[in-house]
């Protein structure tokens, strides 16, 4: 079994009640929910994280990888603001 756990972009949307620095609680629950299913049904836990600064995000996957995720994976979207919703379609 894979399970993918697609995280929160943390440095785009701070959460001032989170005391981790690089993952959410709600990304810490997830992923020890992930890794609980992974020992039952044996598999593997990937840690996917969507986000348009990729050099400050590096360090949420490798804390990913520490909370159990046996891989991690980064899309990067250079000049892409995920803040404004695209009004150009009709």
């Amino acid at each position: 079994m894979n399970i993918w756990v697609i995280l929160r972009n943390i440095y785009s949307n701070p959460d001032l009640f989170d005391d981790e620095q690089y993952l959410c609680k709600s990304d810490c629950n997830v992923l020890a929910e992930s890794i609980m299913l992974k020992e039952h049904f044996i598999g593997q836990v990937t840690a996917l994280l969507f986000t348009e600064n990729v050099s400050d995000n590096i360090e949420t996957l490798k804390k990913a990888c520490t909370y159990g995720a046996d891989a991690a994976c980064l899309i990067g979207f250079e000049r892409f603001d995920f803040q404004k919703p695209n009004n150009s379609r009709r």
